[in-house]
């Protein structure tokens, strides 16, 4: 409600002319003077109500009328009976009487002060003339003038009030067109208003000093004895007030000259409806009408470059100087504490407006917003296609709402709007960008405005450092892509630039709405990896189209890592010679069709047949991976399908007309690997089940495991085999072709401390096992496929053992300790077990661990603690350990053992016809076959080929090859030729014997200690 101070204020300053004061000089003692009585005003008493209601938008015209002209009236009667002490004038202080004796409180002894006088008599002179000693006769005529100009006003004004204070609404969404064009209508006519009482001001010629507005403000609260909080808010924002006026209108940025009013005054107005329109249309609008919000945003955007440039079109320097922003912007710090800004930021800030604008760094010309205002509406199309995907873009979107095709489909109409938005904002940029001033935008931001570290976290992680490690990777990759040697972001690279980045953001947000998290045995999710994948090497090709050269050499892959491992992404211990070795291996190997390597094509790049053959091969992969889904929807978890029912399945696939080249051939070359006494399921653990006594199934995780197997086979046979039969026979790899992979690739893993340098057998030990201790194993000069797929499938389940055993061993088992390499000299600080500790520690955990061979449990169940602690020795040594008198390891050296007892099961799986445990001579003779190279390698021509296998009986019988005169003539006399005297029964205790044996044969150090057979051995 309006008190009667506040209805006094209102009307002394629209009856500035009449309630102005004289020149009196501060502290100097007024004139005497009579106090006028007046009483021809007695409807001044409804002021206060008219006022209040035109304020609250709720007052009628003819109130308005009635209220100016009251207001007339009691200036004619003023200027009729009151005289002042010259008739044709009136001094202020004659005036500030008049006033306390008519219109304030007696009983608080009001009193009108001379800095009060001085202040209305400024404001008298803006509208009246004149000058600030008199108010005239003239003058108080011509305030009729302007109350005529301000009842116009008023009356142009009073339909739009509510809009002006915030009590306005939008309407219901079929009304809101109607409700814009009422908006439209008040900003014209309050830009009319604001023209029309600049236009009066301007005509007087009169300059106004801004900070003057603040002390009459101030003085007049204190005139009427009320605490007015607005007073303070104007004293603060002041400063504010003078700078944008300087920025945007020119002159003094302390006064208002007589031919800035215009300009001021539209300031003014055009400000306050851009606010009045974010208030309605923006902020105020549901989220169900967001295009009417885009629309308006976007109007509003264009409404303020247009208001800068008409100002800065008007302004006598025609520009908005770095210095004057500069000066803005640190005025606004000082009104706004947390508002934080520095030299530098502004700076940085200028290169990103000379970005989007275009024009200088230095200023903000009418070009400048011009440029700004064309873009308004195509960033308003590119926005208001990309608005519908929005959930999708902020990763708050639900797949699950809609069925799989059309979350699919929803999700590719994403995709094409957001790189098509991507070249169309690319084209809206004005000019070239250094990526390095990013970093120096970021650091200074981040200076200005520190983050706060996250929970857990003594120090934030700044993204100014973050990009600073990446920076040179980032420009090398833009140089690779477009051309160039710099870190500049030239304006014809900014369109394909963006909508590159939209791609791959793209591809990124397909993985976590549909692969990431899903389940890999569905269909559902395996169709979206081939659609991810596909488009994941489509964007891989496209960038290489964009190459000039079209490919991506060894050279730049290097110059990647180099600057990855420079940035601390790459393990800490990488060298890049090693991992050349291994790029290089896998660029013109892995990555190059074996009719093409084989013909001496070397091509040390990616190239598009590269990214085809991954093609090729992922898709086998996922094509056969989908079949299986579709094979097992109907099974329950764990159920599948005996080998021979899987066999059959596999092959019906293969034949089917229906099935895909790519399934026709994954399922061609499971086929192989299916058909094996041995199955290779596993468990829910990934162990590998080996057991003749289980009926075994092939389920969903089963069939999953083998066909990475044979994936894994596949690349490596097609990868190293020397010859093109080879491959198409899936006869596999030599032990040479092994031996060169790995002798290229040792360096790598040994800097990553995987290998041992001193280890130069992984090749030969991996071959061996691959062709002797597989399901599929032959024992001839080749690795073949399936030899390779098995021993891919039993490296898995004996790393998952090995994981269980590691975590189970007890802490006492394990110290540190630093070990010397013989080889190079250095020393490492080393994991180290105690081996008997670690050996009583395995007789119980491996009971737990090796749950998938029921037939290795039983056979520890029945052995004595002597046998089983011999058996768990004689396979440390087998895994890697060398008895020393210490009796202590590196814990790397027991990684081998599940391996190892993995191997004994197969043989007993595969040789044990009647699972008695033991391997008789006639089952041990059908194993022959496997050992028979082996065993020529090491006997050479001390023994016939047609004598091996008695040697290899030998060998199972007494733990041990006759290598000592009384065991060679043993042999010579009682087994060689005399196939009725071998009498063989090996257990897995004499497996692990000749492990044992064949490992401390191959060490120098140990090889003497290997105890000789006795007689009474012999005799047995």
């Amino acid at each position: 409600m309006f008190s009667k101070n506040t209805c006094i204020a209102v009307m002394m300053a629209a009856l500035v002319a009449f309630t102005a004061g004289c020149d009196s000089k501060i502290g100097e003692a007024p004139p005497e003077t009579k106090a006028h009585e007046f009483g021809g005003a007695t409807c001044l008493t409804d002021t206060s109500s008219a006022m209040r209601d035109f304020i609250a938008g709720e007052a009628k015209d003819g109130d308005i009328n009635a209220l100016w002209s009251c207001l007339g009236g009691a200036v004619q009667s003023f200027q009729r009976y009151v005289r002042g002490s010259d008739k044709s004038r009136y001094t202020s202080q004659e005036l500030a009487t008049f006033i306390e004796k008519n219109f304030m409180d007696q009983t608080k002894a009001p009193h009108i002060s001379k800095e009060l006088q001085l202040e209305f008599m400024k404001l008298k002179q803006l509208f009246l003339g004149g000058n600030v000693e008199f108010l005239t006769q003239k003058e108080l005529t011509r305030l009729q003038e302007v109350f005529a100009l301000l009842n116009g006003i008023t009356l142009r004004m009073n339909p739009y009030m509510k809009i002006m204070v915030l009590k306005w609404s939008v309407s219901e969404t079929n009304q809101v067109q109607k409700d814009m064009q009422f908006f439209e209508d008040a900003n014209k006519e309050l830009q009319n208003s604001a023209k029309a009482l600049a236009g009066h001001i301007e005509k007087n010629g009169q300059a106004y000093n801004m900070s003057d507005f603040v002390t009459f403000l101030n003085e007049l609260s204190l005139a009427l004895d009320d605490d007015w909080s607005g007073v303070e808010v104007v004293r603060t924002y002041m400063p504010v007030v003078k700078k944008v006026k300087k920025a945007l209108a020119g002159g003094n940025e302390n006064a208002i000259a007589p031919n800035e009013w215009r300009r001021f005054s539209l300031l003014g107005a055009r400000g306050y409806i851009q606010y009045l329109r974010y208030y309605y249309f923006i902020e105020q609008v549901p989220e169900t009408d967001t295009g009417y919000r885009l629309t308006y945003l976007a109007r509003t955007l264009e409404d303020v470059l247009s208001v800068f440039q008409d100002l800065v079109a008007e302004k006598p320097e025609g520009v908005v100087s770095r210095e004057e922003v500069n000066e803005l912007l640190i005025t606004f710090s000082k009104v706004w504490p947390d508002f934080k800004i520095s030299q530098k930021m502004i700076l940085e800030s200028m290169k990103v407006k000379q970005l989007i604008f275009g024009g200088s760094m230095d200023s903000f010309t009418t070009n400048d917003f011009k440029t700004a205002r064309m873009k308004v509406n195509k960033l308003k199309t590119v926005v208001e296609r990309f608005l519908p995907f929005y959930p999708i873009y902020s990763r708050d979107w639900d797949p699950q709402m809609y069925s799989p095709d059309e979350a699919q489909k929803y999700f590719a109409d994403a995709q094409a709007v957001l790189e098509n938005s991507g070249k169309e904002l690319g084209s809206l940029v004005e000019g070239p960008y250094d990526l390095n001033d990013l970093i120096v935008l970021l650091r200074e931001y981040e200076k200005l405005y520190p983050p706060k570290p996250k929970d857990g976290e003594k120090e934030s992680v700044l993204l100014s450092d973050e990009l600073q490690k990446l920076m040179p990777l980032i420009v090398d990759a833009k140089n690779m892509v477009f051309g160039g040697n710099d870190s500049s972001l030239s304006k014809k690279i900014w369109s394909p630039l963006m909508a590159l980045g939209a791609r791959v953001y793209m591809s990124s947000l397909y993985h976590h709405y549909f692969v990431a998290g899903k389940p890999l045995d569905e269909a559902q999710t395996l169709s979206a990896v081939s659609i991810f994948s596909n488009q994941s090497l489509n964007l891989a090709r496209d960038i290489l189209v964009k190459k000039a050269s079209h490919q991506l050499s060894i050279k730049e892959i290097m110059q990647i890592a180099n600057r990855l491992n420079q940035a601390g992404y790459l393990p800490e211990k990488t060298k890049m010679d090693s991992l050349k070795t291994l790029i290089d291996l896998a660029v013109n190997n892995v990555l190059v069709s074996p009719e093409d390597r084989l013909s001496n094509y070397v091509p040390n790049a990616i190239t598009m047949h590269s990214l085809e053959l991954l093609r090729e091969e992922v898709q086998i992969w996922i094509d056969t991976e989908i079949f299986f889904s579709k094979l097992t929807r109907k099974f329950n978890k764990n159920e599948g399908l005996r080998p021979r029912d899987f066999a059959a399945a596999i092959e019906k696939g293969r034949t089917s007309l229906d099935s895909s080249a790519a399934l026709r051939e994954g399922l061609k070359e499971l086929g192989f690997a299916v058909n094996t006494p041995t199955p290779m399921t596993i468990d829910n653990k990934g162990r590998l089940i080996i057991s003749r006594e289980l009926a075994q199934v092939y389920d969903r995780s089963s069939m999953a495991q083998l066909n990475l197997n044979r994936m894994l086979a596949r690349v490596m046979m097609r990868s190293f085999a020397g010859n093109l039969s080879r491959i198409k026979a899936y006869a596999g790899v030599t032990l040479e072709e092994v031996n060169a992979v790995f002798k290229t690739v040792k360096p790598f893993f040994v800097d990553l401390a995987m290998l041992e340098p001193e280890n130069d057998t992984f090749g030969d030990a991996r071959f061996r096992d691959a062709n002797i201790f597989m399901g599929h194993s032959d024992g001839n000069k080749y690795a073949s496929f399936t030899e390779l797929t098995d021993l891919v499938g039993m490296l898995w389940s004996g790393v998952t053992v090995n994981t269980m055993l590691t975590e189970t061993l007890p802490k006492e088992c394990q110290f540190e300790e630093w070990v010397k390499n013989k080889k190079t000299g250095q020393s490492k600080l080393e994991k180290m077990v105690k081996v008997d500790c670690a050996a009583n520690a395995y007789r119980f955990s491996l009971m737990d661990s090796m749950t998938a061979t029921p037939a290795f449990r039983s056979y520890l169940k029945s052995a004595s603690k002597e046998l089983t602690l011999e058996f768990i020795n004689n396979m440390f040594k087998s895994s890697g350990y060398i008895p020393n008198k210490s009796r202590t390891t590196k814990l790397a050296d027991l990684g081998q053992v599940p391996h190892a007892i993995q191997y004994v099961e197969i043989l007993f799986a595969r040789f044990d016809m009647d699972n008695d445990g033991y391997l008789t001579r006639y089952e041990a003779s059908k194993a022959f076959d496997l050992f028979a190279d082996l065993l020529k390698e090491y006997a050479g021509d001390q023994v016939a080929p047609k004598d091996l296998e008695s040697v290899f009986m030998f060998l199972l019988r007494y733990g041990k090859a006759p290598t000592t005169f009384k065991e060679k003539a043993t042999w010579f006399l009682r087994w060689k030729g005399k196939p009725h005297n071998w009498e063989v029964a090996a257990d897995r205790g004499q497996l692990a014997r000749i492990l044992g044996y064949i490992a401390d044969m191959s060490n120098a150090s140990t090889a003497a200690t290997v105890p000789e057979l006795t007689e009474q051995d012999l005799a047995h």
